[in-house]
């Protein structure tokens, strides 16, 4: 059923297209126009990001992460816990297993918050409909402002949760 209503949806598009055609011929060539120039700027960016994604999934395994996030101390740590974030994908729930081992191997909840935080930036797969709709410097101001905020509001957690658990 679901595969029809595609079909059908796909096909009053292309009759709305063809009836405009009719109606204002410069309408539907500055549409298609814009439409390809848009495919041809996000094309290779979202092939950078099909490479990046695959060699992340190839090198990044569950202990390796483990590792990262208990080893590492101080702003390297903060570091790590934040690209870690960004460069995260799919959906949240499936981190909590993750993140729970993490916690039981004494990583603090701050740093989990800010992994957390992390994750709700800028994500690498919609990377090319940001550089499409938005200017560089906003996304490189919105990023900073993100990274820095992850990293503020795992500070504050860990504050709290030392003040208020001992």
């Amino acid at each position: 059923m679901k595969k029809n209503r595609s079909i059908y949806f796909m096909l009053i598009v292309i009759l709305i297209y063809v009836v405009l055609f009719f109606i204002n011929k410069n309408l539907i060539i500055n549409s298609l126009k814009f439409f390809m120039s848009l495919i041809i700027k996000i094309v290779p960016l979202f092939l950078l990001i099909l490479v990046l994604m695959a060699l992340l999934n190839y090198f990044m395994h569950r202990e390796r992460i483990e590792r990262l996030f208990v080893s590492r101390k101080g702003i390297r740590r903060w570091a790590i816990i934040v690209i870690a974030g960004i460069l995260s994908s799919g959906p949240v729930f499936m981190w909590f297993p993750l993140l729970r081992n993490l916690r039981k191997k004494g990583v603090e909840y701050g740093y989990l918050a800010c992994f957390m935080y992390g994750r709700s930036a800028l994500k690498i797969p919609l990377l090319p409909m940001f550089i499409a709709y938005f200017d560089i410097a906003y996304i490189v101001v919105m990023m900073t402002v993100m990274i820095i905020m992850a990293v503020v509001q795992g500070l504050i957690i860990n504050i709290l949760f030392r003040k208020f658990t001992e």
